[in-house]
């Protein structure tokens, strides 16, 4: 894993960690839970879910490629789990419809937190803005294939406008994702595309 990307997960697990004991008050957990936070896709796979409760107060919770909101929504569904069992309302082997009205219960519950939450902490929904003003620039620089500095600074300034943050945080966004400054991607993009033609 790289720096940049470590990093961004730290901050990652830093905001949601804020997020559970925000929730683990307000749904009244009694004894909180153990949460993991992982990144094993196969786990994602195997299980079909992001998110996992047991009746012994684990949980596991998937982060690998997500936005912070969906993983805080995530979390709460779980945490909610983690209350009914608490309460006795969730049990290993519980029958289908016992299953049914949990699951209800925990995604009206997850919904209604976290619109209350994004209300108090907006910068849980700044990732996925990060993700769609990177789409954007990504978008400009395949279809226009210019690496001189001055085209590349202006698709920056324009998507920067256009998402209305400045084209700092903009370039930042981007190597949070990339690794890489604007100009070095489409260079790099360009010359693969150029061999794998030859």
């Amino acid at each position: 894993m790289r720096l940049y990307e470590i990093k961004s997960q730290q901050e990652k697990v830093e905001q949601v960690k804020k997020f559970a004991a925000w929730a683990i008050g307000n749904l009244e957990i009694e004894t909180p839970p153990t949460i993991e936070y992982g990144n094993d896709l196969g786990k994602v796979k195997k299980h079909r879910t992001f998110g996992s409760t047991r009746s012994n107060g684990e949980i596991w919770v998937h982060l690998g490629n997500r936005n912070v909101a969906d993983i805080c929504r995530t979390l709460c569904h779980e945490l909610v789990h983690h209350r009914q069992f608490e309460r006795g309302d969730a049990w290993d082997g519980m029958d289908d419809e016992t299953t049914l009205k949990i699951e209800d219960e925990a995604n009206a519950m997850a919904g209604r937190m976290m619109r209350a939450y994004g209300k108090k902490d907006e910068r849980i929904y700044e990732s996925s803005k990060s993700k769609k003003c990177n789409d954007d620039l990504k978008e400009l620089l395949l279809k226009h294939k210019k690496t001189d500095y001055d085209s590349i600074d202006k698709m920056m300034k324009s998507v920067a406008k256009e998402h209305k943050i400045t084209p700092k945080k903009l370039h930042d966004v981007w190597v949070d994702e990339y690794g890489v400054i604007p100009d070095t991607w489409i260079r790099k993009q360009l010359k693969s595309k150029k061999d794998s033609h030859d």
